[in-house]
């Protein structure tokens, strides 16, 4: 399982669109969410401007990682996102609403079912499913960011 992981997480494998196309135009074009999401936690202050900052980061690591789609550039998708996700649902759950966990839950469900069967359903949409993961984990972000 171990294993599993590493190669999964750590080793570049080709997503729909960058193997149908040679460019991942739609990843590209969905992380601007990552930027828009960062501006408005940034607006409103306080906690949430760190937040927003944090944001901003995962935003570029992610374009970085799109543009450059290779090993190296793993690391910097990655770790900041899971690093903004964390620190944004410790520092918001006490403050989510029953509709925040629902909203989250179902938009969750959408962003991991996205990026699981991406690969899987290539043959039947070339473009892939991964831009939907960008706008989902982004969108998730906001719901959390506001909420510190």
């Amino acid at each position: 399982m171990e294993a599993f992981i590493i190669e999964y997480f750590f080793t570049e494998h080709p997503n729909c669109e960058l193997a149908s196309f040679g460019i991942q135009w739609l990843n590209l074009l969905s992380n601007l969410v990552f930027f828009i999401v960062a501006y408005l936690l940034y607006r409103l202050g306080g906690r949430a401007r760190w937040i927003g900052l944090l944001v901003l980061v995962s935003g570029i690591g992610s374009y970085v990682h799109h543009i450059w789609p290779a090993d190296w550039s793993i690391p910097f998708d990655m770790f900041p996102a899971v690093i903004v996700g964390a620190v944004a649902l410790g520092l918001s759950y006490k403050n989510l609403t029953r509709d925040d966990w629902l909203l989250f839950l179902g938009i969750g469900t959408i962003a991991l079912l996205t990026l699981l069967l991406d690969d899987d359903l290539c043959q039947f949409v070339p473009f892939g499913l991964h831009f939907i993961w960008h706008v989902s984990a982004a969108t998730i972000l906001y719901l959390f960011g506001r909420r510190i």
